[in-house]
């Protein structure tokens, strides 16, 4: 009977110890990190979107609080936001303006009207911007609002807009919540609107 040469080979093994190799290679290493960058650059974009909504919806969720807060102090109070704040623009006298990049300058600036409406300190977006204030009192043309401000994702103050609840990247929640329709509203009579 022949002895096949695996069998020879078995056989002259025996009672040697057999070397074997355990680890990965370096072609292992490459294809498993492809893998992970190919599935980081199919799941980072999405995760960021993901991010972003939420920052969005917390910022919602914040403006809706402040317009809340603020028509609670003026049914309480019996005083207008102008009143209680002691500005009629607390967000130009922090010198914002319409393409501003928002800073903490802005929030020390606006600090004083916040504390007026009980908060320790002036309150930052998601995005790390201060929420801005402008107190209005259906004045000027338009019959503008009350309005609390974020500035958005990029930080930068587009400007009050038409009443948009998103304007630009800005977000915007007004008190009251439902715009009066234009023909309700008439602005006083000042220099300001070509009266006397």
């Amino acid at each position: 009977m022949r002895i096949s040469g695996d069998v020879a080979t078995a056989k002259v093994l025996v009672g040697t110890q057999v070397k074997t190799q355990s680890g990965f290679s370096a072609v292992d290493l490459l294809l498993m990190m492809g893998m992970v960058v190919a599935i980081a650059a199919v799941a980072m974009p999405t995760f960021i979107k993901q991010t972003e909504r939420a920052k969005i919806t917390r910022a919602k969720a914040d403006l809706d609080g402040f317009s809340q807060k603020i028509l609670q102090l003026k049914s309480a109070e019996k005083k207008t936001l102008m009143s209680l704040t002691g500005s009629s623009c607390s967000l130009c006298e922090a010198g914002v303006a319409p393409g501003a990049q928002l800073g903490p300058e802005h929030s020390q600036k606006s600090l004083e009207a916040w504390k007026k409406l009980g908060f320790d300190s002036t309150p930052l977006d998601p995005w790390g911007n201060p929420y801005l204030l402008d107190e209005n009192e259906n004045e000027f043309e338009d019959c503008r609002l009350d309005s609390v401000y974020s500035a958005g994702p990029n930080g930068i103050w587009a400007g009050s807009g038409d009443g948009d609840d998103v304007f630009d990247d800005d977000l915007i929640a007004r008190s009251p919540t439902a715009l009066l329709p234009r023909k309700a509203c008439t602005a006083p009579t000042s220099p300001q609107f070509g009266g006397t």
